[in-house]
């Protein structure tokens, strides 16, 4: 059955709730949905019996550990083979969504008997394996860290149905024997799915599932090998030819963006992935834009309205968020609400000024000049190798909202500030207002040029502020280096506000 004409859990068992109004998954039943339960969120929801399955999930491993060290290869290899799923998120005709076979189970084991790391350490989450082994993907973490709490789905599975009147049979289901330490089947109360009633599913709590992955090897290389690598080829290029070398982000991504180059960039620097999943772990709810689970100080029957779709969609226009925000209107919105109206929006509003914390850089210049909108640009691409970079005239603005209300949202919101000052235009009215905001200001003009004298010198007044006089390279290009200067500034001073206010409000610690 084709996915456009959705058959949905409720109305096959005439459910009197429907998408977000139930606890669990309003599965469409006739194709997979594309999210997964992820250990992380078993972590941190708040059912007590998803923190119960996670629990399972150390439990499980250090066993495996145990067992690896003591010699008892046969047993610490069968406990990775994994029985298929239950079809857990949805039923696919194509046979998707299946748990890892022997020949993945073996390279599971593997892991755990030559990786000293882990050996050591241990693993902070299921999760971690995708960045250690190629074959690993976060669906078959997902049905690996459902195969392992079974007990826990199954029971979850059963309270819903007995609540919403779902009819269940008995039927037989693969799972892990915590007695033998090995994998048995059983016969229990499950539903079976209308479309195909041979075969039973269980019910999965929306406040576990994402719909895209985090702690991949994808993330690992944008938020901290690529940056590595930058570094490290920028000094060898310098070193070699005695300059500053030019260096794109694309021409590192070509050679080592890639999972293989990963898992054996973190064999040799095994710390660097306990290092990222340091990084990821206090921020992991910025998912809200990738599924809005419901994690830690946040209902599970959160959501978010229309109005704020509306303002979100208006405000991120042009930027790389929009498509992520548009697409929260996609037909997963059945499942999570989307569009019906909700009043507890501070949780999302946190999570949003905490991304945009990690990226957003607000950009201001004069517009509407050849000389001036080349500059811009310029600045615009060299920053956008890192950072979402936002010019004030392509976003939309509010009715409500006068110019420089606008300006000085998205410079609080911002990182920090870039102000292009060579050319007298608006940025002389916006500067003194975004530099008393706090707004950590990087000033940037051709050297021996200006705007205006009167907006010289303001960096002997704000200390958030500095001016950076750039040259223009042949072909009237900016030179990279001046506006590296300018960056390494603006993170500089990010930092060190940062840990000001850690010593300033001891809750922040």
């Amino acid at each position: 059955m084709s996915s456009q004409n959705p058959t949905f859990l409720s109305d096959e068992f005439d459910l009197p709730k429907h998408g977000k109004e139930l606890e669990f998954l309003d599965l469409d039943l006739s194709s997979d949905l594309p999210v997964y339960v992820d250990p992380i969120l078993l972590y941190r929801s708040p059912l007590t019996q998803m923190n119960e399955a996670h629990t399972l999930i150390v439990e499980f491993v250090s066993r495996a550990l145990k067992f690896t060290k003591e010699g008892k290869s046969s047993k610490a290899k069968r406990m990775f083979e994994f029985p298929d799923a239950e079809n857990l998120l949805g039923i696919a005709e194509d046979g998707s969504g299946r748990g890892p076979r022997k020949k993945l189970a073996h390279k599971i084991y593997n892991e755990l008997v030559c990786n000293q790391d882990i050996q050591k350490h241990g693993l902070g989450f299921l999760n971690e394996l995708q960045l250690l082994i190629e074959g690993i993907s976060f669906d078959l973490i997902s049905d690996a860290a459902v195969q392992i709490s079974k007990d826990v789905f199954i029971n979850y599975t059963q309270i819903m149905c007995r609540a919403y009147k779902i009819k269940t049979t008995p039927s037989p289901t693969r799972y892990f024997d915590w007695d033998e330490n090995d994998w048995d089947q059983k016969l229990v109360e499950l539903p079976t799915n209308p479309l195909k009633q041979d075969e039973p599913f269980l019910l999965t709590p929306r406040t576990v599932v994402r719909r895209y992955p985090t702690g991949d090897y994808v993330q690992f290389y944008n938020e901290l090998y690529r940056d590595l690598l930058y570094e490290k080829k920028r000094e060898s290029l310098f070193h070699a030819f005695g300059k500053e070398p030019k260096i794109a982000y694309k021409d590192i991504e070509e050679k080592y963006r890639t999972k293989k180059e990963v898992v054996a960039y973190l064999k040799e620097v095994p710390a660097a992935r306990r290092e990222f999943y340091k990084i990821i772990r206090p921020h992991e709810e910025t998912a809200w834009l990738e599924a809005f689970s419901a994690g830690e100080g946040t209902s599970i029957n959160q959501s978010i309205s229309p109005e704020t779709l509306e303002i979100l969609q208006s405000s991120f226009k042009g930027t790389k968020w929009a498509s992520a925000i548009n697409g929260l209107v996609e037909p997963i919105e059945h499942q999570f609400g989307l569009k019906r109206p909700r009043k507890k929006l501070a949780g999302a509003i946190v999570q949003l000024v905490e991304l945009c914390k990690e990226s957003l850089v607000l950009v201001l210049g004069k517009y509407d000049n050849p000389d001036s909108e080349k500059r811009l640009a310029e600045i615009k691409d060299f920053l956008g190798t890192k950072y979402e970079v936002v010019l004030i005239r392509d976003v939309a603005r509010h009715e409500g909202d006068r110019l420089i209300d606008q300006v000085l949202k998205f410079g609080i919101l911002a990182r920090f500030v870039v102000i292009e000052d060579t050319f007298s235009g608006g940025q002389l009215f916006e500067m003194p207002s975004i530099l008393s905001t706090g707004c950590i200001t990087a000033i940037l003009r051709e050297k021996g040029k200006g705007s205006s004298y009167m907006s010289k010198g303001v960096g002997l007044t704000f200390a958030n502020a500095a001016e950076i006089d750039y040259q223009l390279l042949k072909g009237n290009g900016i030179d990279p280096e001046d506006l590296r200067r300018a960056v390494s500034w603006a993170e500089e001073q990010y930092k060190k506000k940062i840990d000001q206010l850690i010593k300033m409000y001891p809750w922040k610690k």
